[in-house]
């Protein structure tokens, strides 16, 4: 008896814990400002590594590559199920390329939005209904002229959401951080507060996209 009573203490005192820390990183969360971006800078300092400094704004393709499957990738899946998913991945960066060029965005920034958001995968449902690779809402997607069933198209929703980010940019003055923000609760809310929300959501999902975005100008984008 007296060890059930002491499991018990133990559980409500570790749950106790548990949500003072989550309270306190949120907390700590919305105290630290999150610092505006601007994209044409960012397009500085990412053609500044280019031999054509021009490649953005000439709406060239731009080459991304796809490294061969780890070993240890081919060691966790079937040799099969390897070559589907590399030649997924492969076709994913050739879209990228293809419509950051027709929208002059940047590549890195449409796979950092495509890794956060679905994590490559073509087929995921956020449990509110945004689909695909870019998680587009369904609503937004007839506005953008797609289907329901074409967000699970990688090529319809990379195309569409290309198309809703550049929108998002013009909007915004090119300020990667609102763009974001309005990307994830959408325009009307970000134009209501006139900044990122004060949601604990949208302001981890800006910082979590530029991250990754800063990763892919540094290191490179070979993201498989």
């Amino acid at each position: 008896m007296l060890k059930k009573i002491d499991k018990q203490i133990i559980i409500t005192f570790v749950a106790v814990i548990s949500g003072i820390s989550i309270f306190w990183a949120t907390a700590e969360l919305f105290k630290k400002p999150i610092e505006d971006e601007s994209y044409l800078s960012l397009l500085q300092f990412r053609n500044s590594g280019l031999s054509d400094t021009s490649l953005i704004d000439s709406g060239k393709t731009i080459e991304l590559k796809v490294e061969d499957p780890p070993t240890d990738y081919i060691r966790k899946y079937s040799k099969k199920k390897v070559v589907i998913l590399y030649e997924i991945r492969k076709k994913i960066a050739g879209t990228v390329s293809k419509y950051a060029a027709a929208y002059k965005l940047s590549p890195e920034l449409l796979l950092a939005v495509i890794n956060i958001e679905s994590g490559f995968n073509q087929y995921a449902i956020s449990p509110k209904g945004a689909c695909g690779l870019m998680q587009i809402m369904p609503t937004l997607a007839l506005d953008l002229g797609v289907t329901k069933s074409g967000l699970f198209d990688i090529e319809k929703n990379i195309e569409a959401g290309a198309r809703y980010l550049k929108k998002l940019l013009n909007k915004y003055n090119n300020s990667l951080t609102l763009t974001l923000a309005a990307y994830n609760a959408g325009p009307k809310t970000v134009d209501m507060y006139n900044n990122i929300p004060p949601y604990a959501e949208t302001m981890i999902y800006v910082r979590s996209v530029i991250n990754q975005y800063y990763d892919y100008l540094l290191y490179g984008n070979d993201y498989f």
